[in-house]
């Protein structure tokens, strides 16, 4: 009777090995897929924020090339990006605002020109 008893808790002791086991196994599944989506959704944050730098960057230059330059809206990545430009008196205030996916990012830009020199003043993510 005493060996039959010993191959039934053999068989116990096992299933409990197998049942942590398996408890710890889908515990780190499910980790893993969350900082999985995590990093996912950061870097399309990051992406929709340099498509909204771009934007303005392109401003600048347009604005360089043609003092009259109101903006524009621009594809880029996947996302987009709507450029609006208001000058007065050789100050341009440039804002660039980018949408991917259901990340929003928007950035404003004060530059000032002189003498056929474009000089930054201000640069900030609203």
């Amino acid at each position: 009777m005493k060996h039959l008893t010993q191959k039934g808790q053999a068989l116990i002791t096992l299933l409990l090995f197998v049942i942590i086991s398996v408890t710890i196994t889908s515990g780190a599944i499910i980790v893993i897929l969350l900082n999985s989506r995590n990093v996912t959704q950061i870097s399309q944050a990051g992406t929709c924020k340099v498509i909204a730098e771009t934007g303005a960057e392109n401003a600048l230059l347009r604005i360089l090339r043609d003092p009259s330059y109101t903006g524009e809206v621009m594809s880029l990545d996947g996302g987009s990006t709507t450029v609006q430009v208001a000058s007065s008196g050789g100050t341009f205030t440039i804002t660039s605002s980018a949408t991917l996916d259901s990340y929003h990012s928007t950035i404003q830009v004060v530059a000032n020109e002189t003498n056929d020199v474009m000089s930054v003043s201000s640069w900030k993510e609203l």
